[in-house]
């Protein structure tokens, strides 16, 4: 089983900034499932490496703004691409399983992402990766996470035909 690592914090919070979550408030908020300790402490080197700027206001209430800088737009990019090829593979092969009626192999690698998923959710990316209903309902059951359906992604009319989830598996 995957576990996340700094770098995959690191590429969420630069998303993240990068999509308007600009004070620690946000971000936590977007990245809810993560430590708040090893976000500051991403957040901290990410500052120091020149990747984010922050911006410190108030005396007595403190609050931190954030803004991407160039070199981390650069970064972003970077780990955006590894990390949802990554991603994406890990669902194409949890499909194929899905597929081949191999159920536990299937909630075993979709556990692979698991630690990444409820805020690639929460940031709308793990939406734009779901081909299917059948993916959408299969990680919504085997990961326990809510997944935001974006309209445009999965039609309603996906459901119609499914007259209990609980059939598909």
């Amino acid at each position: 089983m995957s576990t996340i690592t700094d770098k995959h914090v690191l590429y969420l919070i630069l998303e993240a900034v990068s999509r308007g979550a600009t004070t620690d408030r946000k971000i936590f908020s977007k990245l809810s499932g993560l430590s708040k300790d090893i976000i500051e402490q991403v957040i901290n080197e990410a500052a120091r490496e020149g990747l984010l700027e922050v911006e410190e206001k108030g005396h007595i209430m403190k609050k931190r703004t954030l803004k991407i800088t160039e070199k981390g737009k650069k970064t972003l990019e970077k780990l955006r691409e590894e990390i949802l090829t990554q991603v994406r593979k890990s669902l194409e092969e949890t499909k194929r399983l899905i597929t081949e009626g191999k159920k536990e192999e299937a909630k075993h690698k979709a556990r692979e992402i698991e630690h990444i998923a409820p805020a690639l959710a929460t940031l709308g990316l793990l939406q734009e990766l779901l081909e299917d209903t059948l993916l959408f309902t299969f990680l919504t059951d085997t990961l326990g996470i809510p997944i935001i359906i974006t309209p445009g992604i999965i039609d309603e009319e996906d459901f119609d035909d499914l007259e209990n989830v609980e059939d598909i598996f």
